[in-house]
């Protein structure tokens, strides 16, 4: 509309007159004859025959150029195809209007640009069609062949097209009261329609494909092209363009402009009316804003404060010291004169302070003692929650510190307990020394900053704690590793089995007692969140670590002969009975099935219930960890003669990976153990059956192995049987 073509058209007046303004005097010399300029004799409003001589708005803006740039033209008009060709084979120099294209460029060169073409929907005053969106079941008028003929096939496919060879033939079809719209030159409809006084057709103001119309020049001639150029500019800079702009198109846009205006009266108003809103909204809304900036400032700063403190406390492990930098920071942050931190002491009747902020020149309480009786510390440290005391000199709770509360100046308090690991460990005193109330934000505060203090000692004493712990287990290896060198001393020669067996204890209580001081320096150095996954993992390896060191205790006793049996006659069908009784849910819940069969002739024999006990356990556990899951598991109870001899048997028997014929003969020597443990990623110290097998051989037995891949495993328990 006319505000886009203004836009347009200073644009290009800003163009020109750069052109203009470097351009060479040189350039301005007309040339000595006529210029042969041509245009298309029918597309008006911008060149057409009337009356048998050239006009139009394209014809009238040459005649000024040449005017103001001396040039001598002579300009006709005849059937676009002849001129056209006539430009692109040099015939003549120029032509008054061609629209841009890039493949028009390599055969002709264009001037600036001195005017849009545009096509837009008409449509009736009386229709409800307003954009391309919902052309189904609509019928369109286009010109043959013409751009709008092509973009209407090639975009909306949904529409019916109605073909007409001239705008004329098309606005009448639509002014008629025939098809849906027209897609049309948007200024040769609006000149057609005034012409024809067809006062029922509007445009829909959708300016379609915008086109850069221009003065064309033949392939070259850059001097024409430039002296054109320039006189188009010094048209737009005198404002003869805007002239003859206005006289043969204003009357099109005023037309359209009045005829929006009335269609869309209703939208100055409700702008009018969204900018009232607006407005009381824009102030509303700044004010809000005002507030949440103050809100978001005191937030900040409170964040700020918190972080200073966790800093403090993170960085050194003196309890007295964090609490002094808590009470700075809090005096500082609510405008406190005095602000006082106690510790409460283990087995003491009394909490003493130990940290303090004072305003120079008041008087210090460090070193003070609190009795635990006083009223507002048996409230802290039994309710664990802060107490609010606005007079200080009346309140029953201040009973029995008279002498502080004068001392200090001290009218109203804020007490808060620092908590860690449900025990009241410190309290804070937040003294004022006027009336005061505390608001709900003040409070809040102070409760998060010594709840963070609370975390922050809370882990300071979980790392004493476990460095008190690691300390111990440190002892307690280095003295039952002393044993093992005193056993080892005590027996046969140190040969090659001794000195590996040695190295390899070393190595196995290594491997978790380095686990441990790395979770230790990891509990040190990371943050809360972490801190329960760390103390799950020290008492994994710590358990790991005692069932290591009970297990070489046990097979250090059994190689110095200190395990001595306890003999008494036991029934081995109720042991195993009872044994796969209390283990068919473990076996169930790994999807594997247990199973036995007793032998009802098995005879009692003389054996130690808990040593035996052990044995059947340890193979149980092992056949279970290395089935699959759908596997089975059986133990079965046997009275067999071998060798002259009856032997009461009990068979372990699985349906896991089985073992491999190399790994067999290493299976009872310590901490040797199959690779199928790796393949399965089975845990375990490899002593298991060494144990076994030195418990069974002090009952006179042995244990046996058959085992091959894929076809799982059986052992078997040899005892001998006690026929009386």
């Amino acid at each position: 509309m006319l505000l886009w073509q203004l836009v347009v058209s200073l644009l290009l007046a800003g163009l020109g007159a750069l052109v203009f303004a470097a351009a060479p005097l040189a350039a301005q010399t007309p040339p000595p004859d006529a210029l042969v300029i041509r245009g298309d004799h029918a597309y008006p409003p911008y060149e057409f025959e009337q009356n048998g001589q050239p006009s139009g708005f394209n014809v009238e803006l040459m005649q000024a150029v040449a005017r103001v740039m001396s040039l001598r033209v002579e300009i006709s008009l005849g059937p676009w195809a002849e001129v056209r060709q006539q430009l692109e084979t040099g015939e003549i120099d120029a032509l008054i209007g061609m629209a841009y294209s890039e493949e028009r460029e390599e055969l002709v060169d264009f001037t600036t640009p001195h005017s849009t073409l545009f096509f837009d929907l008409f449509v009736r005053r009386n229709s409800n069609l307003r954009d391309l969106e919902t052309l189904a079941d609509r019928s369109i008028i286009v010109q043959e062949g013409g751009l709008m003929h092509d973009y209407l096939l090639k975009n909306h496919p949904e529409a019916t097209v109605i073909t007409v060879q001239d705008v004329p033939d098309a606005l009448r079809l639509l002014a008629s009261g025939q098809h849906d719209g027209a897609l049309l030159n948007k200024m040769q409809g609006l000149y057609f329609a005034h012409e024809l006084q067809l006062e029922n057709i509007k445009t829909a103001g959708l300016n379609l494909l915008p086109r850069r119309y221009s003065f064309a020049v033949m392939e070259g001639n850059a001097e024409l092209q430039h002296t054109l150029d320039v006189g188009l500019s010094i048209l737009k800079e005198t404002g003869e363009y805007r002239e003859i702009y206005d006289k043969w198109f204003g009357a099109y846009e005023e037309a359209e402009q009045l005829a929006m205006l009335r269609a869309y009266w209703w939208v100055p108003v409700l702008i009018l009316a969204l900018l009232g809103v607006s407005l009381a909204w824009s102030i509303t809304l700044r004010r809000q804003v005002m507030l949440r900036t103050r809100d978001l400032q005191r937030r900040h700063q409170e964040l700020a404060l918190l972080n200073r403190i966790i800093m403090t406390a993170a960085s050194t492990l003196d309890v007295p010291k964090v609490l002094e930098v808590l009470c700075r920071e809090l005096a500082l942050a609510l405008e406190l004169p005095q602000v006082a931190a106690s510790l409460v002491l283990p087995d003491k009747d009394y909490v003493e302070i130990v940290a303090e902020y004072c305003e120079p020149g008041r008087p210090s309480a460090l070193g003070d003692r609190i009795p635990i009786t006083v009223p507002s510390t048996t409230y802290l440290l039994e309710h664990k929650k802060p107490l609010v005391i606005e007079d200080s000199r009346h309140d029953p709770g201040m009973k029995g510190l008279q002498e502080l509360v004068s001392r200090r100046g001290i009218r109203s308090m804020l007490l808060v307990p620092i908590v860690v690991r449900r025990r009241v460990i410190s309290t804070l005193g937040l003294d004022s020394t006027t009336p005061r109330k505390f608001t709900p934000e003040e409070l809040a505060l102070v409760q998060s900053a010594a709840t963070a203090v609370g975390q922050a000692l809370e882990t300071a004493e979980l790392h004493g704690e476990l460095q008190h712990h690691a300390e111990e287990l440190e002892a307690t290896v280095a003295q039952r590793t002393e044993e093992l060198q005193q056993a080892l001393k005590a027996a046969q020669a140190a040969d090659r089995a001794k000195s590996e067996f040695v190295s390899n204890v070393s190595h196995e209580l290594r491997t978790p007692l380095t686990s441990i001081l790395l979770y230790l320096r990891l509990l040190e150095q990371g943050g809360p969140a972490q801190r329960l996954t760390y103390q799950q993992a020290l008492v994994r390896e710590a358990k790991r670590l005692q069932y290591l060191i009970e297990s070489l205790l046990q097979i250090s006793r059994l190689d110095l002969g200190k395990v001595e049996p306890h003999f008494e006659i036991v029934d081995l069908n109720r042991m195993i009975s009872t044994l796969v009784k209390d283990r068919e849910q473990l076996f169930d819940s790994r999807e594997q099935k247990l199973s036995y069969t007793i032998n009802p002739r098995l005879i009692p024999i003389s054996a130690d219930p808990r040593l035996l006990e052990q044995v059947i356990t340890n193979l149980l556990t092992n056949a279970m960890n290395y089935t699959p899951a759908g596997g089975e598991v059986n133990i079965k109870t046997h009275l067999l003669e071998k060798d002259n001899q009856f032997w009461v048997t009990v068979a372990v028997k699985d349906t896991g990976l089985g073992i491999k014929p190399e790994d067999q003969p290493r299976l009872f020597q310590r901490f040797q153990r199959g690779s199928a443990s790796e393949t399965l990623n089975v845990p375990g110290t490899g002593l298991g059956l060494p144990i076994s097998a030195e418990i069974v051989k002090l009952h006179g037995g042995y244990i046996t192995v058959e085992s091959a891949v894929g076809a799982g495993s059986l052992f078997t328990i040899w005892l001998p049987a006690n026929r009386s």
